[in-house]
């Protein structure tokens, strides 16, 4: 839509371009012709005079289509740029729609999920403390139990050094 939209001001710019660029040119030359009947004769003989009309009668008119279409070029870019602004707006639109169909049921479920989570709380009352306190539990028994594995290794692998016959061996 904003690529149609901007095609759209460059075919518009280009065809008053070039409308204003004819224009321009003949209204500047009739402006420098009503002049013309004001100069003296013996001016047409002097070729610096003549350089300097073709002079004016070209870059007169081409300065001022300079300008217009700088002007003119302006138009397509703000086109788009309202176009562009336009299409955010409605993405924007349908994203927050969207938005809402997908939170208005996950707040829903959560909170379904919060009361029941609530009820169960409420009816084991000390069931938060117990699981805290069998992780606690659970966790010291297994470092417990790794500490004792490894003193019990040492004292095995030492049994087993001096039991061997060469008396070199037995560490302690």
């Amino acid at each position: 839509m904003t690529l149609l939209i901007q095609r759209l001001g460059i075919i518009v710019r280009d065809a008053s371009s070039t409308i204003l660029r004819q224009q321009a040119w003949v209204t500047i030359s009739k402006r420098v012709m009503q002049k013309l009947p004001s100069a003296r004769y013996s001016l047409f003989e002097d070729s610096s005079f003549q350089a300097h009309y073709g002079l004016v009668i070209r870059e007169a008119s081409y300065r001022s289509i300079t300008l217009v279409d700088t002007l003119l070029s302006t138009g397509p870019i703000l086109l788009g740029l309202i176009g562009l602004a336009g299409t955010l707006f409605f993405i924007c639109t349908l994203m927050v729609k969207g938005l809402l169909v997908i939170a208005i049921p996950a707040a829903v479920i959560e909170q379904r999920f919060s009361t029941r989570l609530k009820q169960l709380t409420a009816r084991f009352p000390g069931l938060r403390g117990a699981a805290a306190s069998v992780q606690v539990i659970g966790l010291g028994l297994a470092l417990v139990a790794a500490g004792h594995s490894s003193t019990d290794a040492n004292s095995r692998c030492r049994i087993w050094l001096c039991s061997s016959q060469e008396p070199l061996s037995c560490l302690g």
